[in-house]
């Protein structure tokens, strides 16, 4: 129990958790007549409990080998929480100002609310407002111990919009409701302005989106390979830009069946298996291959893409199988091919897929679709030999 509670301690979500008890329990002994218990001497012990529990951690922290010292920079932290809520309109060197812009367009917000008693009525959005702040700052204080620019990263950049939503409904409703005077009247059409314009940008430009669902598309392929073992330096830094972290916590993920090893699709449960020949038409093809050395060890692997479509229906997932007709690999699809759907004549989700596998017994290396709702395996034209890596024994 002991060790769990360790353990659970270590997780940047639980500081997080204990930081706020400290800055609670600081509040509530300064202002007494804020809801919640009102005994000093629990409040008094939570804070010294939760801040010898931190004091622990930071003195016995487990820091990686090699890696810079632990050391709170301010200045790197709010750069980062800027970053975090500018990636929101933009992804250029422009995130400083627009996240500045947020934050300060919402805290102005609030202050006017708070100013004219109104917080209560609009708590949920300043509640919502903060999400992705404080979820910043705990991702930021998190990494701080890999060094400023490792904690400058983030795949939760997502969250932002829940607080930029929140931004506009507090904007809109701290402006004035009556406009009396030729300064409320420029106030209300300068930030209606603003909000028009910020419209627009998130409309015409849509790097943001692109470079988002480009890295999703290759995380895909990515945990496809961390769960096989055989994940290159590709794949790694797909998954997150702190890959050098990712690489050494792999064992334990996966000893913990942590994300991405809590499941498995259908056709990577046929690894290891001799599948039979399919029978039937062929429901797409394998249009590239290359080979790639695996981050462990003097092993390659293969990475294989292509499409698959059947009757306006693209394939679940992908089978890999080398000459033997051993499942040594899969795939998944992972984006839209505008080619093969004017081919088909009808609108498709993800026809393009892309898949790894290990080294194969025998060439050729063939693929095999699975349709949704269906067991039985469609085959794939464009059987693939490649020629610089030496099938295993």
């Amino acid at each position: 129990m002991l060790a769990a509670l360790i353990g659970v301690l270590a997780y940047s979500t639980a500081i997080y958790m204990l930081i706020v008890l400290v800055i609670f329990c600081a509040a509530k002994l300064s202002r007494p007549k804020l809801p919640g218990p009102s005994a000093r001497p629990l409040l008094l012990g939570t804070a010294l409990i939760a801040l010898l529990v931190l004091g622990l951690g930071a003195a016995f922290r487990n820091a990686p080998r090699a890696e810079p010292d632990f050391a709170f920079d301010l200045l790197g932290l709010i750069e980062f929480v800027l970053i975090y809520h500018g990636n929101a309109l933009t992804t250029g060197p422009l995130r400083l100002v627009v996240g500045l812009m947020i934050l300060g367009a919402g805290i102005a917000s609030i202050w006017r609310l708070a100013a004219e008693s109104r917080i209560k009525d609009t708590l949920l959005w300043v509640i919502l407002f903060f999400f992705a702040p404080f979820n910043a700052l705990m991702t930021g204080i998190g990494r701080l111990g890999y060094g400023v620019k490792i904690a400058a990263t983030s795949r939760y950049q997502s969250v932002t919009a829940i607080t930029l939503i929140a931004m506009i409904v507090l904007v809109l409703a701290a402006l004035p409701k009556t406009a009396s005077s030729r300064r409320e009247i420029l106030l209300r059409n300068v930030v209606f302005g603003v909000l028009l314009a910020c419209a627009a940008v998130i409309a015409i430009d849509r790097s943001y989106v692109a470079n988002y669902t480009a890295r999703n598309e290759r995380k895909v392929v990515a945990e496809i390979a961390m769960r096989q073992g055989i994940e290159g330096s590709q794949h790694l830094k797909a998954a997150t830009p702190a890959f050098g972290q990712l690489d050494r916590a792999l064992p334990v993920l996966r000893a913990a069946k942590h994300a991405p090893f809590h499941w498995r699709s259908r056709c990577e449960g046929m690894l290891g298996q001799t599948i039979a020949e399919p029978a039937g038409p062929v429901v797409g093809r394998i249009e590239t291959s290359s080979a790639y050395k695996v981050s462990h060890g003097d092993g390659r692997a293969l990475e294989l893409s292509g499409f698959a479509q059947r009757n306006g229906v693209t394939a679940e997932c992908i089978v890999l199988v080398d000459g033997t007709h051993t499942a040594i690999g899969a795939g998944a699809p992972i984006v839209k091919r505008p080619d093969v759907e004017q081919a088909a004549g009808s609108s498709l989700c993800l026809a393009g897929w892309k898949g790894v596998a290990a080294a194969p017994k025998a060439m050729p290396v063939c693929a095999l679709a699975l349709f949704p709702g269906e067991d039985e395996l469609r085959p794939l034209d464009g059987c693939q030999t490649v020629g610089d890596i030496p099938a295993t024994r």
